[in-house]
Order: structure tokens, then C-alpha cells, then sequence
């Protein structure tokens, strides 16, 4: 039915929170701040950084501290990327099925790559994805089709034979730009 899939990566393939949360509340802990719970950012996580930091400190880009308090948590995770993340129950079963199925897959994601890659490699899938968009290697990111359509070509594939499954809205908004089928997770 479909030629090819592309996954998102945090919160539809990986669940990340735990070790985003873990990066958080080390940032936390150094500006002696309430450490926050993992039920709280859960449902935040597919948001990226700027949500985790909003969560922690109340801040968002515009304001003066957010760069410094963006890297701090970048670098607290970087140091800590696959402590708890775990693929979500099913997924290595599916991937597998699509390698036995020679369905090519590929992950498109806003993470910047070099957390994407190693993560990918930690979480040891057991058919590596023909392609990996990261948030950085376009200018554009999600919602924007652009990166959608990258994966499609570096698998030599086509976007209306391809389903993109994600678990946020810019995800959905992504694939039917790229006139993709989309499944919400």
C-alpha cells in the first residue's frame, strides 16, 4: 500500500522524556530550582527546548536568559542522551517488519543532528533507516514539507506513495503539506 515510511523521532518512535526530563532538572538543580516531574513534561517534549525551558524557568526565546539556559540544557543532555530513552513498545517489531518487507524507512526529525545520530545509534534499531533528517540539515524544520520531501529523494521514493507517522501537529501539518499520507501518534 505504501512504498515508504518516515517516523518522526521523540514521542513516536523514542521515548526521549525521561532523559529530557533528567537534562531539565540537572539544569535545574544548578540554578537551585524546583526539579520538575516527568509526568509534568511529557506532554511537552515533541515541543523541543524551547518548551522544556519555558516549563523549568518560565522563559521563552524572547527573553534575555534563554540562550544561556537553552545551551545549559542542550549540554546536560548531550551528556546524557540514552540513559532511559527507550523505543516505545511495538516499534522494533514494526521496523523489523518493514526490513522483512523491504519497505524503506527513514526518520524526519527537528532534533539537531548531533543528537539524532548518536541517539540512533544507542537505541541499536534493528534495521538501520535509509535516511535521517535532522532539525539541522535544512534551513527550514517542521512544519515546513521541505525536510519530508529531502528524506522521500535521498530514498529515491515519492511523497504521495509515502505515510509520515508523528505525534505533533506540526508533524501532520508537515506530511500533508508534503502531500504525504500522515498517521498521529
Amino acid at each position: 500500500m505504501f512504498e515508504t515510511v518516515l517516523f518522526d523521532l521523540d514521542g513516536t518512535l523514542v521515548d526521549s522524556a525521561p532523559d529530557l526530563c533528567l537534562a531539565l532538572n540537572t539544569v535545574l538543580a544548578e540554578h537551585n530550582r524546583p526539579l520538575v516531574s516527568l509526568d509534568a513534561i511529557r506532554p511537552w517534549v515533541s515541543r523541543g527546548t524551547p518548551a522544556m525551558i519555558k516549563i523549568g524557568f518560565g522563559v521563552n526565546s524572547q527573553d534575555s536568559q534563554f540562550e544561556i539556559l537553552r545551551q545549559q540544557f542542550l549540554n546536560a543532555y548531550g551528556d546524557n542522551l540514552c540513559v532511559e530513552s527507550r523505543l516505545f513498545d511495538g516499534i522494533e517489531k514494526l521496523i523489523r517488519h518493514l526490513g522483512d518487507s523491504n519497505i524503506p524507512w527513514g526518520i524526519v526529525t527537528n532534533k539537531p543532528a548531533r543528537y539524532t545520530d548518536p541517539l540512533v545509534d544507542l537505541l541499536q534499531f534493528p534495521n538501520s533507516p535509509g535516511t535521517i533528517i535532522s532539525g539541522d540539515t535544512l534551513t527550514q524544520k517542521k512544519p515546513d514539507p521541505a525536510p519530508l520531501i529531502l528524506a522521500c529523494e535521498n530514498l529515491g521514493r515519492t511523497t504521495n506513495g509515502t505515510v509520515y507517522v508523528g505525534d505533533d501537529r506540526r508533524d501532520i501539518r508537515a506530511g500533508i503539506a508534503a502531500g504525504m499520507h500522515t498517521i498521529a501518534v
